[in-house]
């Protein structure tokens, strides 16, 4: 809904200013406001395997057909250094992701539980961002 309202506000703005354009720069544009949409798998991974665990590793793993860099991974939408960072920070993988390929990413916090059970992970890629939500009840 909010890239529909994007897409809307930016045509607007066009006509509005009578900005002439080509096909190519509109296209170009176009693309810009609506990314292509990326498929993630995202697992939490409790160390050493405890079942009521709600903390750990995160794993992301590209489903899609194209290649996707994981930019930024925030639990619970935190804004604190060790629940917010960056995928290159917190992994020893390439954050670079080819289709059917995945990264374990986490911080000592996450690992410990200290930002909290994860009930949200939004993760930041190249093509847009998205909020990926645990559901620890029907486990």
């Amino acid at each position: 809904m909010k890239r529909l309202l994007l897409l809307v506000v930016a045509l607007a703005a066009i006509a509005f200013t009578g900005l002439t354009v080509s096909r190519e720069e509109f296209s170009a544009l176009i693309d810009s406001l609506v990314p292509s949409s990326v498929d993630l798998a995202v697992e939490v991974k409790p160390l050493r395997n405890e079942p009521n665990s709600k903390y750990g590793n995160i794993t992301i793993t590209n489903l899609s057909t194209e290649t996707v860099t994981i930019k930024h991974v925030s639990i619970n939408r935190s804004s604190e250094a060790a629940c917010s960072f960056d995928a290159k920070e917190a992994s020893y993988q390439s954050p670079v992701l080819a289709p059917g390929l995945a990264i374990t990413v986490a911080t000592v916090a996450a690992q410990a539980g200290l930002c909290g059970s994860i009930f949200i992970v939004t993760i930041s890629t190249d093509k847009g961002s998205r909020d990926y939500k645990f559901d620890w009840t029907s486990r």
